[in-house]
C-alpha cells in the first residue's frame, strides 16, 4: 500500500456560518451553523489520505490539553503513524477560525499559540514513504525536510502559501528545484514566478518541478505537466454546482490535493488524478469541517465513473 507523510500543523478549526456579515457594528446576526472540528493541513492530508486507502504519517506537534490529546488519540485510531508528533506542555498550538458568508469563505483568522520547530525525523524514517507533502509555515522547516529527502526514492509535494511572504528568491528556487508536485493557489502564481525570477510556468518546469497544479476555487484547476518533450495543460472544472446541493466552503483544497496525490500514488494518470481530486473535494464540501465528510476510495471511484459517463469530465 502506498504511503504518504504530511508535514505541517495540527489544529482545531472553529467554523462559523453567517447568512451575511452585519452592516452595522451594533447589528446582531444569528449564525446558520457553528462547529469545532479537527483540522490543520497536516492532519487533514493524513486523515483524508488514510480514508482513501494510503498508509499515512504526520510530522507535527500538538498541545497537552484535552483537545490536543483527543486529536492524537483520534489519529491513532485511524492507524495513522504519529510517532513524529511532538507533544508540547501547553495548549493546542494552533487554532483556525473560518467565518463563512453564505457559500463563500470570507474571513480566516489564525491563532498561533506556541510554535515550536517541527521535529526532524531520521532520514531513514522519512525516505520509507512514497511521498512527503510539505505544508509548513516556516521556510526553514521546508528546506530542512527537502534536503533530507532522497528524490530517487520519495516524491515531494508542496504548497508554499503559508510562507510565501517570508521567503527569499534563493530559498524559493532551492525549494522548487527539489519539488516534484507544486500546488499553487491562483492568486499566488504570479508572485511565485516573480520571486523565483521567472516569467512562465515552463521555466518552473525546467527548474525541476514535474507537475504544477493551480487551484482556482469554483473555477476549477489547471494542471501543467510534460508528456515526453511536450508541455501539457489540463483544465479540470469544479464539480460543486453539479454534484453538491449545499456547499460548506472550507476544505476543498485539502480534499483536492489528497485525492490528486492518492490517485498518483495508486498509479492513475495525471489527468485522472486531477479529476479524482475534484471528486474528493465535492465530498468534503458537503458538511462543515474538513474531516467530517470523507469518502472511501470505493465511493470516489463510483462517483468518478458516473461523472465520466455524463461527459462532464
Amino acid at each position: 500500500m502506498p504511503s504518504i507523510c504530511s508535514v505541517g500543523h495540527l489544529a482545531l478549526d472553529y467554523i462559523l456560518g453567517l447568512p451575511k456579515f452585519p452592516e452595522l457594528e451594533s447589528e446582531v446576526v444569528d449564525l446558520n451553523y457553528f462547529t469545532r472540528e479537527y483540522g490543520g493541513v497536516a492532519g487533514n492530508m493524513a486523515v483524508i489520505s488514510r480514508h482513501l486507502g494510503l498508509n499515512a504519517s504526520v510530522c507535527s506537534y500538538i498541545g497537552k490539553d484535552l483537545y490536543g490529546l483527543m486529536y492524537l488519540r483520534y489519529l491513532k485510531e485511524l492507524d495513522i503513524d504519529v510517532s513524529q508528533v511532538r507533544i508540547v506542555d501547553e495548549e493546542t498550538p494552533k487554532a483556525v477560525f473560518l467565518i463563512n458568508e453564505s457559500e463563500n469563505v470570507k474571513k480566516q483568522y489564525f491563532y498561533e499559540g506556541v510554535s515550536p520547530v517541527i521535529n526532524m525525523p531520521s532520514s531513514e524514517w522519512l525516505n520509507k514513504h512514497d511521498l512527503v507533502y510539505l505544508a509548513t509555515k516556516h521556510v526553514v522547516d521546508t528546506l530542512n525536510f527537502l534536503r533530507m529527502i532522497d528524490k530517487s526514492k520519495t516524491l515531494t509535494a508542496i504548497d508554499p502559501w503559508l510562507y510565501i511572504n517570508h521567503v527569499t528568491s534563493q530559498e524559493l528556487r532551492e525549494i522548487l528545484s527539489k519539488t516534484d508536485v507544486l500546488f499553487v493557489r491562483n492568486e499566488l502564481q504570479d508572485k511565485i514566478l516573480k520571486l523565483a525570477g521567472m516569467k512562465s510556468i515552463e521555466e518552473l518546469q525546467n527548474l525541476g518541478v514535474s507537475i504544477i497544479v493551480k487551484t482556482m476555487g469554483k473555477e476549477g484547476s489547471i494542471t501543467y505537466y510534460k508528456q515526453g518533450l511536450k508541455g501539457k495543460q489540463l483544465y479540470t472544472p469544479a464539480l460543486t454546482e453539479i454534484a453538491v446541493k449545499k456547499v460548506y466552503p472550507s476544505g476543498a483544497g485539502d480534499g483536492y490535493r489528497s485525492g490528486f496525490l492518492t490517485a498518483l500514488l495508486k498509479g492513475f494518470s495525471i489527468e485522472e488524478a486531477s479529476h479524482i481530486g475534484a471528486v474528493v473535494a465535492t465530498f468534503v464540501l458537503q458538511q462543515p469541517g474538513i474531516q467530517t465528510r470523507i469518502p472511501t476510495w470505493k465511493q470516489v471511484l463510483e462517483f468518478y465513473k458516473e461523472i465520466k459517463k455524463s461527459g462532464i469530465l
